[in-house]
């Protein structure tokens, strides 16, 4: 029988892959923060409204749609994509207020001659957003300490406040920088992340921070986690595995002997975890033995029962040996890191040294521009000399 389209693995993957997609491409490309909402609020509902959508055409249409605003993202397209998602608001009949608001955004954005004017001037590159940014945030401040009217026209603001505004900002980089190298290197030090019962140690230094953390490092973790995971989903279902196994043992042991067994499921379940816990550190004994202590605190230990829970028991013993082989492993992966003469935590460390004296030494030649700095100039202002010596990072 042919399955549903729905229920096959490589649409699910390639649908969550391309909704993924979308939403970086959106982040990336569009630098208008009210625009990345509106977009992202359409996406958000076209997106709730047809996850369970049955129509195979429906689906392929959303779909194709969802690749054009992708294509029009990545080259850049602006008109294309608001048009794209103005045909989306306007057959949309969802009485969402959110979603209308951002149907009316769009649609006045569209009409805004200061976007034509974007788009014609390539004006919506990040580095001029960012620094619309600043001035706005600028004025904003002086406006709250009463040194400047509420009302300033727009050509004053870029032509006089702009250069003060820049100006103030690389201030505050630099005085930023200038605390940092005061602290010293770089810190090189062991950290932890918790994985379920094991303790994840590694090297953090500034080399290896968020986008730059190791590829090994993060596979390890995410196949720890799901590891982890499993092992908490089976515990979960195991209580429901022991009730049926008891139940059946319970009928079978009636039809032998004629006599009903009474059992506290809850407890058996939650006394045949705590001992298999400690027979997996422990070790002594077997799992049989186990098992009829388990049944004998019941007052039920027959050999039908038994041999209806031992089958369990096993599989909780292997989840529980492997639990501790994890934490073994990171505990001896510990050891090797804490290591003094440890050669990883060494490199990182002459690393972080050699950057540091880099800096400093960058540092110190904008020191000596600094008599030079002209806030009206494009070449010589303070951002321009932090960049010409490479102390300057966006």
């Amino acid at each position: 029988m042919v399955l549903h389209f729905r229920l096959l693995q490589s649409h699910r993957k390639y649908v969550i892959h391309l909704y993924r997609a979308s939403h970086r491409n959106i982040l990336r490309q569009v630098n208008s923060k009210s625009l990345q909402r509106a977009i992202i609020n359409l996406l958000h509902n076209e997106a709730s409204k047809n996850t369970n959508n049955l129509s195979s055409w429906h689906v392929f249409i959303a779909l194709t749609d969802l690749e054009k605003l992708n294509n029009h993202l990545m080259n850049n397209e602006m008109e294309q994509v608001i048009q794209i998602v103005n045909d989306y608001g306007e057959k949309s009949n969802c009485k969402d207020p959110n979603i209308d608001k951002s149907v009316e955004l769009i649609k006045r954005l569209t009409n805004a001659k200061e976007l034509n004017d974007i788009n014609r001037t390539n004006q919506q590159s990040p580095e001029i957003v960012r620094d619309m940014f600043i001035l706005d945030r600028y004025i904003k401040k002086l406006q709250n300490l009463d040194k400047l009217p509420t009302i300033i026209p727009k050509q004053t603001k870029r032509e006089l406040f702009m250069p003060y505004a820049l100006h103030e900002h690389a201030k505050m980089k630099l005085n930023i920088i200038h605390n940092r190298l005061l602290k010293g290197p770089p810190p090189v030090y062991l950290t932890k992340t918790v994985m379920g019962k094991s303790d994840v140690w590694f090297i953090r230094s500034i080399f290896n921070k968020k986008k730059n953390q190791s590829k090994s490092l993060t596979a390890i973790l995410m196949t720890e986690r799901k590891r982890y995971q499993k092992w908490i989903d089976f515990i979960n279902s195991s209580k429901y595995l022991v009730q049926m196994s008891m139940y059946e043992g319970i009928w079978d042991h009636y039809l032998k002997s004629g006599e009903i067994t009474k059992i506290n499921l809850d407890k058996l379940h939650s006394d045949l975890l705590s001992k298999v816990h400690r027979f997996t550190s422990n070790k002594t004994g077997t799992l049989e033995d186990l098992v009829k202590k388990v049944l004998a605190n019941q007052e039920a230990n027959n050999d039908t029962l038994i041999q209806w829970l031992l089958p369990i028991s096993e599989i909780l013993y292997r989840l529980e040996d492997k639990e501790l082989k994890a934490q073994t492993k990171f505990k001896l992966f510990k050891t090797k890191l804490q290591d003094p003469n440890n050669k990883i935590i060494n490199i990182y460390k002459k690393r972080s040294q050699l950057l540091y004296e880099l800096n400093v030494t960058r540092y110190k030649n904008v020191v000596k521009d600094l008599p030079t700095v002209d806030i009206f100039s494009q070449t010589q202002n303070l951002r321009s000399i932090m960049k010409r010596h490479k102390l300057w990072s966006n």
